[in-house]
C-alpha cells in the first residue's frame, strides 16, 4: 500500500481537531492543566478587556485598588501599566486583547449570569475561556499550516506529520497552555493565515486574497509591532522572482486602486492602537516600552539560537532538522529562488529579534518569539515531504517523534521547575536532562551561597561512630538543639543559614535530610526537606554533599531545631555530619 492512502485526500478539518485532542489529553493526563493563565507579559496583554468592559477605565487607574481572588492587582502589575505625563497606560500593545474578545465576552456573560462565578475580569471563568481561546487560535494555525501545504501538493500523511512536529516537538505546547495569555499561540495562527493568504494570492491575483492579507498583516502588527518583519518572508511565499516582479508591477500600475484599498485596510486595524493611546494620554503616539528597545549593534544571534539559556535550536531541535530539510528538498530541485529567499529573512528575523535589550525574553521556555514564525519554517521544510522517497520521509518522521519525546518531557520540566526559567547553562540542562521525578523540582534553582566574611554563630559534629547507631532505613533523628532566646541575640544579621556537610554514600538520589525548627509545645516555625542530590546534583553519589536551609533568626528563639534524615536504600551511608549556623 502507498503510504499517501494511510489517510484521505481530504479530511476536512478534522485532522486539526484530532490534533487538539491528541494535546488536550496530554495536557490532562501528564503534562497537567494550569487554573491561572492571565500571568505576567499575558496579564498586560489581556488587562484591556476588563479596563474596557468592567471598569470603565483603559487608564487602569482600578489596578491601584483592585484585589480579586486570583491576585493583588497593584503588585501584580508592577511594570505592566507606566505613566505618560502623569497617566497610566498598558505598556503592551492591545492586539492580543483583540483577539481574545470573543472569548472573553461570553466567560463575561457567564459570570454575570451565574452566581459561582465572579464577574470581575479576572476569576476562574476568565482564565477558563483565555484557556480555550488559546485552544482555538491553536486550532486555527494547525488549519492554515494544512492549507498551506496542499498549496505545495504535500501528501496528506505527511501535513500531518509536519502538524505534529509544529505542536509537540516545540515550545507551542506550553504557550498554547499554561501561558495561554500570551500572545505567541494568537501570532502564530495569523502568520499562518497571512502566509497562507499571501501564497494563494500569488497564484490567483484575486484582490478579495489581497484584502484578507492586508486585514490579516494589521492583526499580526497590532498583536506584536515586531512581527511585522513577517513582511520580509514574502518573496519566499512566490514560486519565483518573475512571479513576484509581475505582481508588483501590475499592484503599482493597473491595480493601484486595490493596493490602496489594501494598505488602508491594514493601517485601519493597526490604527486601534494610537487610538487606545490617544484615549489613554491624549497622545496619538507613544513609546510604552520606555527604555526597552531594540539595539542592532549588540545582536545575539548565536546566544540566540544556540545558546543553553535560550538557544532556539536547544529547546526545539527539530527546527534545526527541519530548515536543513527544507534546504535540501529545494536545492535537489535546483530551486535556489525558494532557498535564498527563505534563509535570507529567516536571518534577518533572528538578527533583529535577538537585537532586543533582552534577547533571552525573560523566564520563557526556550526562544519563544521564534513560535510566531513556526509556520514558514514548516513550509520551506515542506520541500522535502515533496520528494519521492518515502524511506526517507519515514525516517525522517521517526526523528521528529524523538524529538517531541524530548520536547513534551521538557514542557514538563518547566511547568514543574525542573528547568530553570531564566538562567539556565550547559550544567544544568545536563543535570536534569530528562529527569521527571520530584526530587529535581527545584534543583537547578538553588542559590548558591557565599560564606566568606560571614560568622558561625552555632557548629556541632556528628561523626560516623554517632551516625551509626541512630541512622537506619526509613525516618531517624540525627539531633535536637535547643536555642534560649539569648543566643539568637548573637546574630547581627536578620537571616540564619544552617549549612550542612555530609559525607555520604547515597543511591537513586532518593534519600533526604529535613531541618525543623519547633516551639517546645511541639508546634512548627520552620521546615525544609532537600533530596540528598541536591548538593552534587547527582544520583548514585559517594562523597561531600552540602545542604543550605535559610530561614530568619527569629525562629531559633527558645525553638528547638531539628534534623532528621529519611533513608530510602539500605546500602545508603552517611559516614560524617558537619553543622554550621552562619550570621547570613
Amino acid at each position: 500500500m502507498h503510504y499517501s492512502m494511510l489517510l484521505p485526500k481530504k479530511a476536512g478539518f478534522l485532522q486539526e481537531v484530532l490534533i487538539v485532542v491528541l494535546y488536550i489529553i496530554l495536557l490532562n493526563n501528564y503534562i497537567g492543566r494550569k487554573d491561572l493563565v492571565i500571568i505576567a507579559d499575558g496579564k498586560g496583554y489581556y488587562d484591556y478587556l476588563p479596563a474596557m468592559f468592567i471598569y470603565k477605565d483603559l487608564n487602569f487607574n482600578y489596578i491601584d485598588t483592585l484585589v480579586t481572588d486570583l491576585y493583588n492587582h497593584k503588585t501584580y502589575n508592577i511594570g505592566i501599566n507606566p505613566q505618560i505625563d502623569g497617566k497610566k497606560i498598558n505598556k503592551y500593545f492591545i492586539g492580543t486583547s483583540v483577539v481574545q474578545m470573543p472569548f472573553f465576552l461570553v466567560a463575561h456573560q457567564i459570570a454575570l449570569n451565574n452566581s459561582e462565578y465572579v464577574p470581575d475580569g479576572y476569576s476562574i471563568i476568565y482564565q477558563r475561556f483565555i484557556s480555550y481561546s488559546a485552544l482555538f487560535y491553536l486550532f486555527f494555525g494547525l488549519f492554515f499550516i494544512r492549507k498551506l501545504l496542499q498549496l505545495r501538493k504535500v501528501p496528506l500523511l505527511w501535513i500531518v506529520v509536519l502538524q505534529l512536529a509544529v505542536l509537540f516537538a516545540s515550545s507551542l505546547m506550553h504557550y498554547a497552555s499554561a501561558e495561554a495569555s500570551f500572545s505567541h499561540v494568537y501570532s502564530f495562527a495569523f502568520v499562518a493565515a497571512f502566509a497562507f493568504l499571501v501564497t494563494l494570492y500569488s497564484q490567483s491575483g484575486k484582490s478579495r486574497d489581497l484584502y484578507l492579507a492586508a486585514l490579516v498583516f494589521g492583526i499580526i502588527v497590532l498583536i506584536r509591532p515586531a512581527n511585522g518583519l513577517v513582511f520580509v518572508f514574502i518573496p519566499f511565499l512566490y514560486e519565483n522572482l518573475k512571479s513576484l516582479s509581475d505582481d508588483v508591477k501590475r499592484l503599482f500600475t493597473k491595480d493601484l486602486f486595490q493596493l490602496t484599498i489594501a494598505v488602508s485596510i491594514a493601517l485601519i486595524i493597526v490604527a486601534i492602537q494610537p487610538i487606545i493611546w490617544y484615549i489613554e494620554t491624549g497622545f496619538f503616539f507613544l513609546k510604552s516600552y520606555s527604555n526597552e528597545t531594540f539595539d542592532f549593534t549588540e545582536f545575539h544571534l548565536h546566544d540566540f539560537l544556540f545558546s543553553y539559556r535560550k538557544g532556539f535550536f536547544v529547546y526545539a531541535p527539530v527546527f534545526l532538522v527541519l530548515i536543513a530539510l527544507g534546504s535540501y528538498g529545494f536545492l535537489v530541485k535546483k530551486n535556489f529562488w525558494k532557498t535564498i529567499t527563505f534563509l535570507l529573512a529567516f536571518i534577518i528575523v533572528t538578527y533583529v529579534l535577538s537585537s532586543w535589550w533582552v534577547w533571552f525574553y525573560g523566564g520563557s521556555y526556550g526562544a519563544r518569539v521564534m513560535i510566531d514564525y513556526y509556520s514558514l519554517i514548516i513550509v520551506f521544510a515542506s520541500s522535502a515531504f515533496t520528494l519521492k522517497s518515502n524511506r526517507f520521509k519515514i525516517i525522517i518522521s521517526l526523528a521528529i517523534l524523538s524529538f517531541s519525546y524530548i520536547s513534551i518531557i521538557q514542557t514538563y520540566q518547566y511547568q514543574s521547575f525542573i528547568l530553570d526559567w531564566g538562567e539556565m547553562n550547559k550544567e544544568k540542562f545536563w543535570k536534569v536532562f530528562l529527569k521527571t521525578e520530584d526530587k529535581y523540582r527545584g534543583l537547578v534553582w538553588l542559590k548558591t551561597y557565599d560564606l566568606s566574611g560571614k560568622e558561625v554563630r552555632f557548629s556541632k559534629d556528628y561523626p560516623k561512630a554517632m551516625l551509626k547507631s541512630t541512622v537506619n532505613k526509613g525516618y531517624s533523628t540525627i539531633d535536637t538543639i535547643f536555642f534560649q532566646a539569648e543566643t539568637s541575640k548573637d546574630f547581627k544579621e536578620e537571616k540564619a543559614l544552617v549549612k550542612l556537610d555530609i559525607v555520604t554514600s547515597f543511591q537513586e538520589g532518593t534519600d533526604e535530610i529535613i531541618v525543623v525548627v519547633d516551639n517546645p509545645d511541639g508546634s512548627n516555625r520552620y521546615y525544609s526537606s532537600q533530596v540528598l542530590i541536591r548538593g552534587p546534583g547527582k544520583e548514585n553519589f559517594s562523597g561531600t554533599t552540602t545542604l543550605y536551609y535559610e530561614f530568619k533568626k527569629e525562629k531559633l528563639d527558645d525553638g528547638l531545631l531539628k534534623i532528621f534524615y529519611i533513608k530510602n536504600e539500605d546500602d545508603s551511608k552517611i559516614l560524617d555530619i558537619e553543622l554550621r549556623i552562619f550570621d547570613f
